[in-house]
């Protein structure tokens, strides 16, 4: 069954065994998922081949199943990584310190739930005690063998191995992509959490506490421009100056796959669930619907998307509604309202409820916190030393500034250029990649945006007076006309202009 919730006296006790562990001992990445409908590859082997390359530079051991170990010489390159990692060669797998987890577990498992989608949503909810037992004997032999285990490493655990690593003592690091990604970025976040991914507990807890930190010893905060400036590609800069645009929708719903197990798995609404909940809120017509590549499904009456990315569907919407997704990331970035209907760690900066149309856009400090202190750069998960600081348990505040310093050092943004405000410091971040000014990217500045649009009202007052006055005038010549043709002396000269007339006429 699943764990109860920590008690605030638990977690202390967990942050301190996490800095105990960080000592001494190895880290061992770990991977386990169940046949997914015979796929030609393992869901998370791009993942797990990335936690190798830290086994094979630093000794550590591995568990995984056999099939995983296996693919490893054929694994594909990945796209969000700086530097790809290869397929293994057989000399390197030879050097590999493998343990695997028996087949037989998948097949009990497998067994047990009536399939490999059913498998997958138990394996996300509930503790098999068959894949349990097993985790818990590799890594016991493990710390026979090693002297200690720091963490383990894992792309999207399980509670089987939450579990397995509690009752040894081992903290595990939960791993997963952010939606600021290469290629469409030119960097990669990562989540990196010590809890599950998908239990919100502590991301509020760090939150809070990072709060407190700054009560007293402030942290430089960006605007969404600013923190887009670092991570957009040269080509999407021009999204600086159209992400204040009028959105042509007044909802997005950014769909999970049909069927996905992963909403299954958090008990989230599924997609006839969040299409009845959009069509609720707002007219069908001011609906933008993005399936999940390369899903194209049509709907009725309402609109679907053909984005180039993620990005261009959330400036097309000031709402954005998802569940599980991390696109809730990118359309707070953005500055447009996000929906977040599933248990995403981050729930609680956008809106939560599905019964009216709001507007809540997410402050800045909980913005430059998700991304430079939740978040952490992915180019740096797999290191070692990184694994040993975050471990000895830093404070908020240390966490942050140095994620923000590493983006700006690898940009070429000089330190210097947070204690400017305003256009200067945008050029500044935008300097490295050759523009002089910050205005040929973000367009006008708000200032002279604001001297515009107070233009604009006061020749709309003049216009609004003019038009005023002119229908004045025009109603006192109507007034006056008709008073003329009521008049007595109107009356007694009809005759005589009848004749003048048909007088004129014969001429």
């Amino acid at each position: 069954m699943m764990r109860a919730a920590r008690s605030v006296e638990d977690q202390a006790v967990e942050d301190q065994a996490v800095t105990d562990q960080a000592q001494g001992g190895v880290y061992v990445p770990l991977s386990y998922e169940v046949d997914l409908d015979g796929r030609a590859e393992p869901k998370f082997l791009r993942h797990f081949n990335e936690l190798v390359s830290g086994a094979l530079a630093h000794g550590w051991p591995v568990v995984a199943q056999a099939r995983l170990f296996d693919h490893l010489t054929t694994a594909p390159p990945v796209s969000w990584a700086a530097q790809d990692p290869l397929p293994r060669t057989a000399e390197q797998l030879d050097g590999l310190d493998r343990r695997v987890i028996s087949d037989q577990v998948e097949a009990q498992i497998l067994e047990q739930t009536g399939g490999t989608a059913e498998a997958w949503v138990a394996l996300g909810k509930v503790v098999f005690p068959q894949l349990e037992a097993a985790v818990h004997d590799c890594l016991q032999a493990i710390v026979a063998q090693y002297g200690g285990i720091k963490a383990v490493l894992m792309w999207r655990s399980l509670p089987s191995v939450r579990q397995a690593a509690d009752r040894l003592g081992v903290p595990v690091v939960d791993l997963e992509l952010g939606s600021i990604r290469r290629p469409l970025y030119r960097d990669t976040m990562a989540y990196f959490q010590f809890g599950p991914k998908f239990d919100p507990a502590e991301y509020e807890r760090r939150l809070a506490r990072f709060q407190a930190e700054t009560a007293t010893a402030p942290c430089p905060l960006l605007t969404r421009k600013e923190i887009l400036a670092l991570f957009l590609r040269d080509r999407d800069l021009r999204r600086l100056s159209t992400m204040d645009d009028y959105e042509p929708f007044e909802v997005g719903l950014a769909l999970a796959p049909a069927g996905d197990v992963e909403a299954r798995s958090t008990d989230s609404p599924l997609r006839p669930e969040l299409l009845r909940r959009v069509q609720a809120l707002a007219p069908a017509e001011t609906v933008l619907v993005r399936p999940y590549y390369p899903e194209r499904p049509q709907f009725d009456r309402l609109q679907v998307d053909h984005s180039i990315d993620a990005a261009e569907f959330v400036l097309s919407c000031r709402r954005v509604v998802s569940s599980v997704s991390n696109l809730a990331y990118e359309t707070m970035l953005y500055g447009k309202t996000a929906y977040i209907w599933g248990p995403m760690p981050f729930a609680s900066a956008g809106v939560m409820t599905a019964e009216r149309l709001d507007e809540s856009v997410v402050d800045l400090e909980r913005l430059n916190w998700i991304s430079f202190g939740f978040f952490a750069p992915y180019d740096l998960i797999g290191d070692q030393d990184y694994l040993d600081w975050r471990l000895s348990q830093p404070s908020e505040t240390a966490i942050y500034r140095r994620h923000l310093e590493y983006y700006l050092d690898r940009w070429s943004v000089p330190s210097a250029a947070l204690e400017l405000t305003g256009q200067d410091r945008m050029a500044a971040f935008l300097a490295p990649r050759g523009f002089g000014s910050a205005a040929a990217v973000i367009g006008p500045s708000r200032r002279q945006a604001v001297q515009e649009l107070a233009r604009l009202r006061t020749d709309k007052a003049t216009l609004e007076q003019r038009a005023a006055q002119a229908d004045e005038r025009q109603a006192q010549a109507e007034e006056q006309l008709e008073a003329v043709w009521r008049s007595n002396s109107w009356r007694v000269t009809k005759p005589l202009r009848v004749v003048s007339d048909r007088l004129r006429r014969s001429r």
